[in-house]
Parts: structure tokens; C-alpha cells; sequence
């Protein structure tokens, strides 16, 4: 996935690298509006570790960060095609919740197994 900005727009698009699989933009407008993640927005956004594998076998790295500073978005457009294509049911109507973050700075640990 890609994130474009232009101005308070950001578009998503979702780009699969097997030949012949959609891919889709979505299209939101970044508020000004900051708000405070409550324990949802928490749990959906921590990152616990990277699982990863290399030469030597597979490995864990536990991370920290600080908590995620959101901003309310407005969903302006989105495209169902790749949704549809893995099996999903597309949204009747907007989600209940789009949010926003610039990021946060992460801090891994040592790798371990």
C-alpha cells in the first residue's frame, strides 16, 4: 500500500504484485480535528513486535512506542474491486471510524526466538 498527499487529501492505493489482481485507491480528507484513541484505537494500532525470517531461521524483535497522535478523516471515495475479489462482503455505508496519524518513532529490541 502507497499513501499519496495532496494538500489535506491522501489517497491509498493498494497495488498487488501478481499480475491480473485489482488494486484500488481510497480517498480521505485529513481534519484538523486531533483526537484521543480510546482502548479500541489503541489495541487496532499497537505494534507488539516484527516477526521476521533470515539466514539464521525466524525471529522475533519486541518494539515500543509511544501512543498514536490521531486525526479524524472524512471518507470521500473508495474502491470495493479488491475487497470483492478476496471474498468481502463491500461496506453499505462509510465505516464508523477513519483515522489519521503522521506516525510515531519506534524503538526495536535485540532479536530473539
Amino acid at each position: 500500500m502507497r499513501v499519496y498527499g495532496y494538500g489535506r487529501r491522501l489517497v491509498y492505493r493498494v497495488q498487488d504484485r501478481r499480475p491480473h489482481r485489482p488494486g484500488g485507491p481510497a480517498w480521505v480528507d485529513v481534519s484538523d480535528e486531533v483526537i484521543t484513541p480510546g482502548p479500541l484505537d489503541r489495541f487496532l494500532t499497537h505494534r507488539w513486535g516484527l516477526h521476521e525470517e533470515g539466514p539464521w531461521g525466524r525471529y522475533y524483535m519486541g518494539l515500543t512506542h509511544p501512543v498514536w497522535p490521531f486525526r479524524r478523516c472524512d471518507p470521500l471515495d473508495w474502491d470495493t474491486t479488491p475487497l470483492m475479489s478476496a471474498g468481502v462482503t463491500p461496506l453499505r455505508a462509510e465505516p464508523d471510524s477513519v483515522l489519521f496519524s503522521p506516525g510515531v518513532a519506534v524503538r526495536f529490541g535485540l532479536p530473539g526466538r
